[in-house]
């Protein structure tokens, strides 16, 4: 099945988790493509056309992204919101993403029990992730489960990087 990943991280290079997925990614995959949001986006000015074109040459899209304050990077919420756009991706005659499949791919920094009513947070990452369930429904997409990484930190040890690279790879392939 066709795959994109839209990669939102403002500052890849100098993180560890995302990187390391993008990079395994490449170099294991043939039929995934990658789209990085901030390196082809330095501004927050999209060629909304462009994007919507590559939307629709895939089966199955990805949003893989840090969690930021409990929701995406900034660049992809505007994303969502520019090229989303009524009559392509909503509305009575819009069917551009209708049955295509959606998923996430989330690291956060905080443990799993910190997503959980008694936790720290107090919300598991399921009612966190709500508004991107309910785009998916809205624009006809189905939801796929979302690759979820708990305790992302810099000094993340390799191999907790390699197990979850390699679980990510087969995630892809759902």
């Amino acid at each position: 099945m066709k795959t994109l990943i839209i990669l939102s991280h403002p500052d890849i290079e100098n993180g560890v988790f995302n990187k390391k997925l993008r990079n395994e990614v490449l170099k294991n995959t043939s039929d995934v493509q990658i789209h990085e949001l901030y390196k082809v986006y330095t501004g927050f000015d999209f060629d909304i056309k462009k994007e919507q074109k590559l939307l629709e040459s895939y089966e199955k899209i990805i949003f893989q992204f840090p969690l930021y304050w409990y929701s995406c990077p900034p660049l992809l919420k505007k994303y969502f919101d520019d090229i989303f756009e009524h009559g392509w991706a909503y509305g009575s005659n819009a069917d551009k993403l209708k049955g295509k499949i959606f998923g996430l791919c989330i690291s956060a920094g905080g443990s799993k029990q910190d997503f959980d009513k008694s936790g720290e947070v107090g919300f598991s990452m399921e009612e966190i992730l709500t508004p991107f369930k309910a785009t998916a429904k809205f624009v006809g997409a189905k939801f796929m489960n979302s690759f979820i990484t708990f305790e992302v930190e810099p000094q993340m040890s390799e191999e907790k990087l390699k197990t979850q690279a390699k679980e990510y790879l087969e995630y892809l392939k759902k």
